[in-house]
């Protein structure tokens, strides 16, 4: 193995080269390359010449003319199973662009271009090359047309930072093509090789003037691109990704063929030291002392000169103590004879430069200076140059060393080469600290980076980096968004898909604006992709939003996008969804819009559906059908009703519209047997509602069906303390329905004991709410002074008062009001803030006039502090003598 400093050529019998050639095709439409012939045949003499390379013939694979795409791959495979220094991949022929993605397909001779599968793709002799062993060297080879697109991978729209990640993940890759992705070889006619092949044959046969012992790979590049411009010929293009141990490609054969005799049997190459290096040596400071002189009589360039040459000769320590020397008197000379003095020498050069500093000097100034330059190396150095330190003891150098670099990075591309970089050279830990410290400011930046993660199997990195730049992805194409979100899926991301899904759906349904025809579109393409991707569970999700968000209006135009998208059910899934959650009245625009669709069956569902639903939906939406004279759907509301069991939920729906002429008297022909239980349900929910005129309904609807049942159900109430009792007397007595075998009355005795013993303030309003309707006004009041009077001083009485007024029983709430005008003073100070509070200003200025007396001074300041206008003077409040209950007559005095 011949070796030069850090350089060193592959070991011939541990490296394999596969040579690929397709010379003549079967389809006319590819043209005849008879030169690649001949480029098979010279690499291969060259390949294995022992003063080049010097591979066993075993070791040299040809393929002139492969049958299939399998022949090639087994033989790279093979290849690649058993090479342990080098993998050599090289091929000749047409090449072609893929027309779906932007890969490369590699010709062969029975390929027709018309059918993609008879190439073979470049992403599977790639997959091949990357299965060898992590510490193998790699070369890949391609002189054809579109060679460029080999960079591109079969990775679509992943981008470059992506393919580079995958490329540079894999320690020694070298890829070198003839051409651009967008650019054609060429194969002159008349010439013994092709352009870009019998280039590289030349300079493996006479080498090269000034490489040195050995070829190295950028060498090969640089002087192939100088030659290919100069001739006019497409231009190559390389990509290497190495660490520690350079590429070399060749051993130099132009340094063998003019060394002279004795140089080359001594195994040494003739001095090419200038003249003002040589002579005895000298030492570090004299050597400073002999620039000082020289600086003054020949210039700083001449000085300049002796540094770099001394610096670049003599050992490390030396030029150490040199630097240390320079740094206190010529900061910028001690800067230039670290640029000379290492960049030669290696990566263990860095390491041993600063062993030498820190033994002149505790806290060397120029250590800061030496990282800093070592920084600015390529990747691989400087992820060699990191080991060193390691190995060398110098953590605290090392990721110093690391620090600087990475603050050196400023797109994706460079933080992904060199991650790349440090996980080639064995060193994940550090690779993951690059790619933490990495997220940049820009948010494209950010997710091309995380894309890059992604690709090459940082999930968790790059789900994180997604989260913390949602800004981004939610702006990406509708496609790219769900296999986003179905890749999270895939791993078990525990919030990552919702919540990027839930910022998607904020940005596209924003709160009250009116979505656009975009918009729609927008929303209805995420739910066929999402559905088409298996992730139905999420498009569930964007209906359910959009139905909890959007206007009726933009509902049904919504439906109208996802039903001409082709997605039959999920217009209905929305409408259903919104119906549950939006204001029931929009529910008939709904089933109209079904029907339009072409949609009938799932009209009448979605009908059925909220006849099944909430009693109070269900009663409003019998309201909009009669409205708007849709008997037809108010039927078919209705029948869905009736089919259930008895229920406080039916009962709950009568409503005046539909008992006042009997019309549904069969749907609720178990009122009058219904249990007790569901009875007293039925009753607390009118309450709740405050329908007294529906109350009212009730009972009109029990005297019509069964008068004895109703005058049963009266008893029963009374015993049970129903405040409603005392409107279903009333109703009795007003109708002349016997109940108990008596005409009931409504005299003193019976008002009394009904109101003692009302508990509910709101069942109290809704029983006087139904005497009101009755005509009643004389039991009306009443009632409400005795039980105003039997809840003396009881919050309680307050609660009445607003139960009352928002009945519209406004009297009746004022004889509450003033029944109050002795009770001690903060019950009186609450009663007036609370109507105040509830929004009854009014009444609150009565109660106000009412307790002017018990309230005195306070009431003029209550009165400010809620902003009350009272008339003004000292006599603003008439005195108002407490009401009192007359035994006589039943009025009130």
């Amino acid at each position: 193995m011949a070796t030069h400093g850090d350089r060193e050529l592959a070991d011939p019998h541990r490296s394999y080269a596969v040579l690929v050639g397709a010379a003549s095709y079967d389809h006319a439409s590819l043209d005849e390359l008879p030169a690649v012939a001949n480029n098979l045949g010279r690499l291969a003499e060259l390949f294995t010449d022992a003063t080049i390379w010097g591979l066993p013939q075993g070791n040299c694979v040809r393929l002139p003319q492969p049958e299939s795409r399998e022949e090639v791959l087994d033989a790279i495979h093979d290849a690649a199973r058993k090479a342990e220094d080098t993998l050599l991949v090289y091929f000749a022929g047409h090449g072609l662009a893929h027309p779906d993605v932007n890969g490369l397909l590699l010709a062969l001779p029975g390929t027709d271009p018309e059918r993609v599968y008879t190439a073979l793709d470049f992403d599977a002799v790639r997959g091949e090359v990357l299965s060898t062993r992590r510490d193998v060297n790699r070369v890949v080879i391609l002189d054809c047309c579109y060679g460029g697109r080999a960079f591109e991978g079969g990775m679509g729209g992943a981008g470059r930072a992506v393919r580079m990640a995958e490329q540079t993940r894999i320690a020694g890759s070298y890829l070198l093509t003839a051409s651009s992705a967008t650019r054609q070889s060429q194969s002159p006619p008349g010439e013994t090789y092709t352009a870009f092949t019998g280039e590289l044959i030349r300079l493996l046969e006479s080498g090269l003037p000034d490489a040195g012992e050995l070829i190295e790979a950028t060498h090969v590049y640089e002087h192939l691109y100088g030659e290919l411009r100069a001739k006019g010929r497409p231009l190559p293009q390389q990509r290497l990704s190495n660490t520690g141990r350079t590429l070399v490609f060749a051993r130099n054969r132009h340094l063998a063929e003019n060394t002279p005799v004795d140089a080359q049997e001594q195994g040494t190459s003739p001095s090419k030291t200038p003249d003002v290096a040589s002579g005895p040596a000298r030492t570090p400071r004299e050597l400073v002392q002999e620039v000082a002189r020289s600086r003054t009589a020949d210039g700083a360039a001449a000085a300049d000169a002796l540094l770099r040459e001394w610096a670049a000769r003599r050992p490390v320590q030396e030029v150490a103590a040199l630097a240390a020397l320079l740094s206190a008197a010529d900061d910028r000379a001690a800067s230039g004879v670290v640029t000379a003095a290492l960049p030669e020498r290696g990566p263990q050069a860095v390491a041993d430069y600063l062993d030498a500093l820190y033994a002149v000097d505790d806290e060397p100034a120029d250590a800061a200076r030496v990282l800093r330059h070592a920084a600015g190396q390529s990747v691989d150095v400087v992820a060699a140059t990191y080991k060193a330190l390691r190995s060398s003891g110098r953590s605290a150098e090392a990721d110093r060393l690391l620090s600087l670099r990475t603050e050196r990075l400023s797109s994706t591309d460079d933080v992904l080469e060199l991650a790349g970089a440090l996980w080639s050279a064995g060193l994940e830990p550090e690779a993951d600290r690059v790619l933490t410290a990495a997220t940049t400011d820009s948010p494209e930046e950010s997710g091309r980076l995380a894309d890059a993660l992604l690709a090459i199997g940082q999930q968790d990195r790059a789900f994180a980096l997604y989260l913390r730049t949602q800004e981004t992805v939610i702006r990406r194409p509708v496609p790219a968004f769900v296999q986003l979100l179905q890749k999270m899926h895939e791993a078990e991301h525990e919030d990552g898909p919702a919540t990027i899904l839930e910022r998607w759906i904020a940005g596209a349904v924003p709160p009250s604006a009116s979505l656009v025809l975009p918009d729609l579109r927008a929303i209805a393409e995420l739910c066929a992709e999402l559905r088409s991707a298996g992730l139905g569970p999420d498009a569930s999700t964007v209906l359910r939003r959009c139905a909890a968000a959007l206007s009726p209006a933009d509902l049904t135009a919504l439906a109208e996008t996802l039903y001409r998208q082709g997605r039959g059910e999920d217009p209905v899934l929305l409408l259903s969804m919104a119906t549950r959650t939006g204001p029931i009245e929009a529910a008939v625009d709904f089933i109209d819009s079904l029907r339009e669709m072409g949609r009938p069956v799932d009209a009448n569902a979605l009908l059925d559906e909220i006849g099944r639903g909430p009693s109070q939906d269900v009663a409003r939406l019998l309201e909009r059908l009669e409205e708007r004279g849709r008997t037809r759907d108010r039927d078919r509301l209705l029948s869905v009703i009736a089919a259930e069991p008895a229920s406080a939920r039916i009962f709950s729906l009568l409503r005046e519209p539909f008992l006042a002429d009997g019309r549904y008297d069969e749907m609720f022909a178990s009122l009058g047997t219904a249990s007790d239980e569901v009875f007293a349900e039925v009753l607390e929910q009118l309450r709740e509602t405050g329908g007294h005129l529906d109350l009212l309904a009730l009972f009109g609807y029990g005297a019509r069906r069964a008068p004895a049942d109703l005058a049963a159900r009266l008893a029963w109430m009374e015993r049970g303390g129903f405040p409603e009792a005392l409107a279903l007397r009333a109703y009795l007595s007003d109708r002349g329905i016997s109940a108990g075998g008596r005409v009931p009355t409504l005299d003193k005795s019976d008002l009394g004991a009904v109101a003692d013993r009302f508990r509910s303030p709101s069942g109290l309003a809704l029983a006087l709410a139904a005497l009101r309707a009755l005509g009643r006004e004389e039991a009306v009041r009443y009632a409400a002074r005795r039980a105003a009077r039997a809840w003396f001083g009881s919050a309680r009485r307050l609660e009445l008062t607003l139960s009352l007024r928002r009945r519209g029983l406004h009297d009746t709430a004022r004889v509450v009001i003033k029944e109050g005008s002795w009770d001690d003073i903060g019950h009186l100070r609450d009663t007036v803030t609370g109507l105040h509070g509830a929004g009854f200003p009014d009444d609150a200025a009565y109660a106000l006039r009412c307790y002017a007396v018990r309230l005195g001074g306070r009431a003029k300041k209550l009165a400010v502090s809620l902003g009350l206008e009272l008339p003004p003077g000292s006599a603003y409040f008439p005195l108002l003598r407490r009401s009192v209950l007359d035994d006589g007559d039943g009025t009130a005095s």
